[in-house]
Formats: structure tokens, sequence, C-alpha cells
């Protein structure tokens, strides 16, 4: 049990530190996880999951062939990305493992805690206009902190609003967290991330009595509007008035068209699985944009699955999604337990973050956001597995 806490907080050490140790943590959620299956011979979940492998190897199919077809040598790597369906799989069973969820959360908000406090640290140390975490990388790190702050502010409004009987400095450290997330979500200086949380966080806590409902709109207002007068670089972000934001606006727009333009061309399977990001210089040509302009991924996590695997593959996407969505929405509503309740709605509230962020940055093809991002899945999916295996036995 300790070892898969411990395990479990050295994912978000990673997500907050370095590729290598995501890739590190990765291997060893794989790695433990067929550990305990072998030595408990839990072959019980090996059935149940056996039951989806058909979704799983068909939507393989349609990414191995929209590779296959549309380029040149085969792109293993690429492929090989999708390797994050064993991660998955591998999540959902090391936490079904944690039979105390709470317990779990505790030790999670207090690495948050240190991560956070580090962050904000070298923010002002390393004089920085945005905050980029540990790794100084702003995109991937203002992701990832918007779902964390998402959980966390969902999550401690709850404990407080419905009294939930826990150690007073229990509920600081919650509150703690939920502080200083919030304020790196602004230093972030992340538009789409801001909106994000702020929907995430919203959208859940109109499920919750109508005055947290209304008392966290006017708190997110709040913050934003007098953020805007204290800081002039987030007003200009707010507001689109900086040459950056202009800048960042239109080459978006440049990307959004050619990979609109790609997904026209190869509606079926795409062009390939990350192969979008490499034939913008094709695009542009076509759609007479200057090759000077920014070539990167479709900005757009939706669109860049489109492009890269067509409409079939953005199909499979959705509905992984959207039965991760239902899944969470279906457990608020039917969990016995108040606490259980709290924290999926908090789980639902990072995940309509990542859906919402979604629209404005490919963050589910990016290694760190994707790890942490299928977390929350994995950790949502818990609940049904659970239930089921407890059926059966």
């Amino acid at each position: 049990m300790n070892y898969l806490i411990g395990l479990i907080c050295f994912l978000f050490v990673a997500v907050f530190s370095s590729q290598t140790l995501v890739d590190i943590c990765d291997t060893m959620i794989v790695v433990t996880a067929i550990y305990l299956i072998i030595k408990n011979k839990d072959y019980a979940f090996l059935n149940h999951i056996k039951k989806t492998w058909v979704f799983w190897m068909a939507w393989l199919v349609v990414i191995f062939f929209g590779l296959y077809l549309n380029t040149e040598k085969f792109p293993w790597v690429c492929f090989l990305e999708f390797r994050w369906f064993f991660t998955f799989f591998a999540m959902i069973y090391i936490l079904s493992e944690i039979k105390d969820k709470s317990i779990l959360i505790q030790y999670v908000a207090l690495t948050m805690l240190i991560l956070n406090f580090t962050a904000i640290a070298l923010y002002f140390y390393r004089g920085d206009n945005r905050a980029g975490g540990i790794y100084n990388g702003i995109m991937a790190f203002s992701q990832n902190i918007g779902l964390v702050a998402s959980f966390f502010i969902t999550y401690v409004s709850c404990v407080f609003k419905f009294k939930i009987k826990m150690q007073t400095y229990l509920k600081y450290i919650f509150l703690s967290v939920a502080l200083t997330s919030i304020i790196l979500v602004l230093l972030t200086l992340t538009r789409g991330v801001w909106i994000a949380a702020a929907v995430g966080i919203s959208m859940t806590a109109f499920l919750i009595p109508k005055k947290v409902f209304i008392y966290t709109v006017l708190c997110t207002v709040f913050i934003f509007t007098v953020y805007s007068f204290l800081n002039a670089n987030f007003k200009q972000r707010v507001y689109s008035e900086d040459a950056s934001s202009k800048i960042s606006n239109s080459q978006r727009i440049n990307i959004w068209t050619a990979n609109l333009k790609m997904l026209k061309d190869f509606p079926i399977l795409g062009v390939g699985y990350s192969q979008n990001n490499l034939r913008l210089t094709e695009y542009y040509d076509k759609l007479n944009i200057p090759q000077t302009e920014l070539k990167s991924h479709a900005h757009n996590q939706y669109l860049h699955m489109a492009s890269g695997t067509g409409l079939i593959g953005l199909f499979f996407f959705l509905i992984f999604i959207g039965f991760i969505f239902y899944q969470a929405i279906q457990v608020y509503f039917k969990a016995d337990n108040q606490h259980t309740k709290i924290i999926y709605l908090s789980l639902t509230s990072a995940f309509i973050c990542f859906i919402v962020a979604g629209l404005t940055e490919s963050n589910f093809s990016i290694s760190k956001n994707r790890f942490l991002i299928l977390f929350f899945c994995a950790f949502i999916a818990t609940y049904r597995v659970t239930q089921k295996l407890k059926k059966q036995h």
C-alpha cells in the first residue's frame, strides 16, 4: 500500500519535473501492475478488461493504416506512442489496489504543496514573465497545473461546505494546494487554461448547492478582475493587447487552417498520427501561408486527432473521453458515500478542464500532460472496475 501511494506521488513529481522521470514512472507503473496481477493471481481483472480489447485493437488498426498509407518509412515511434493503452489499464489496477482513496489524496496534496511552492519560488528567482514550473516549460506546465487546480479547488470547496470530518491541518493543506495552484495557473498567463479551469470548476459547482456555485463564479470573476489591475502582463494577455498575444492568435489560425485542409483531403484515416505537423510546410504552400510562420502540432486536441487519424480516429478518441466523463458523472450521482461523491465531483472538474483546454492545445499529445490526464481517467474508471470485480467475487 505504502509503495503504491509513493508510486502515485512519484507520478506527480515526474510530470512536474522531467520527461525522463515520466518515462521511468511509466515503466514502473506497468511493471508493478503486471507483478501484482501475477502475484495476486488476479485474473478476474484481466478477464474484465478483455471485454474492451475489440475497441482498443480497432483503434490501433485505424492508427496503423493511417500511418502505413501516408508515410514512406513507417514511423514506429509515433505508433508506439499508443502504448499508453497499457499504462491506462496498469494505473486502473494500481488505483484499485489502494483501498482508501482519501489517504492517497492526502499524500498527493502534500506532494503538490511542495511542488507548488518550488514552482512559485523558481518563478520569482528566475524573474520569468510566465510561470513554467521546475522544468520551465510553460505550455505543458500550465495544462497540468490547470488540472490540479480544478481538482483541489472543487475538493476543498466541498470539504468545507459539507463539513467532511478530517483533521484541521489536512483541511489547511488542501486549501493551500488549491490557492497555490490557482496562483500558478494565473502566473502561466495561458488563456486557454484560465478558461478551462474556470469552466471545470463552475460546471461542477453547479451540481452542488446554488450558493456554492454562485460563490465560485463570483470568486473566479473577482480574482480575474483584481489581478487584471495588479498585473499589466495579465491584463494584456486577457484582452490580447500585447504583441505576443496577437502573434499567438495569428499562428494558431494558420495552423488550424492547414490542419482543416488536411482533414478535408484525408477525411477517413487522416495524414497519419503526428504527421500533420510534419506536413505543414506542404500545406502552407498550398494555402499561401508564409513558411516563416510557426510549425507545430494542431493546438487543438480534437483537430490534431482528426487531421492525424481521420474522422474514424477522432470517433474513437471521443468515445474514450465520453465514456470517462459519463463514468465520473454516474459515480457522483450513484455513490452512497459523501466523500466518494466529492472525490468524483473533483475528478469531473479536472476532466472538464482537460476537455476544454483541448480546444486550444493538443494536450493529450504531449507526454507530460497525457500521463497526468491518464491518471485522472484511470482514477475515474477505477470505481466501475472495482464494483464489477466485487460482484464477481
